[in-house]
């Protein structure tokens, strides 16, 4: 039987791909910017994701298939488990892994990424048991090995923790907006 936890961990990564893609097709969001609070652009954001998850979704994919050259063994380090069970991390307290940075995507390819994305993580839920049972895992940078189950967690945290800052982002700039429409009147 699939865990609770592992069929909405499924649900909330579609919802949160859904709005990606809704991001990533209107440019007044896409070409948003607030260096105040991130260095990196709303595009930015979403291209970060958009690799990340087509990589996390790949793995996933090769342990539901019983790939015989994944891992098997180890466990989520300290701060792994605090993640996975508090489901949040801080800002600016880890670097991307520089094949996760962003390269300057288009809006069209992007959009069209996410959707791909989302078509293979729909494609999972008949699988989510096959998931469930899996014992492949995979090393984290920083939260140590994860095994399917968890990557997909991980993958809605950290989709999370990046629309937190796109929230931030875009509201800055609102304010900005606000403050300079205030200025002139």
């Amino acid at each position: 039987m699939t865990s609770t936890k592992l069929l909405r961990g499924h649900a909330a990564l579609l919802v949160s791909l859904d709005l990606q893609i809704e991001q990533a097709s209107d440019p007044a969001l896409y070409e948003a910017s607030a260096p105040a609070v991130s260095k990196w652009s709303v595009k930015d954001h979403l291209e970060h994701l958009s690799i990340a998850n087509g990589g996390i979704v790949s793995w996933i994919e090769r342990a539901r298939d019983g790939d015989p050259k994944l891992d098997t063994g180890g466990r989520p380090s300290l701060a792994g488990w605090i993640v996975l069970l508090t489901g949040a991390y801080p800002r600016g307290r880890g670097k991307a892994p520089e094949r996760t940075l962003p390269k300057g995507t288009s809006a069209e390819e992007l959009a069209a990424r996410f959707h791909g994305i989302r078509e293979r993580v729909e494609g999972l839920e008949g699988s989510l048991a096959q998931l469930q049972a899996s014992r492949a895992t995979r090393k984290h940078f920083a939260f140590g090995n994860l095994n399917a189950a968890q990557w997909l967690q991980f993958a809605v945290i950290h989709d999370n923790h990046h629309q937190k800052i796109i929230r931030d982002v875009l509201e800055a700039r609102s304010d900005r907006s606000a403050a300079g429409a205030a200025g002139s009147a």
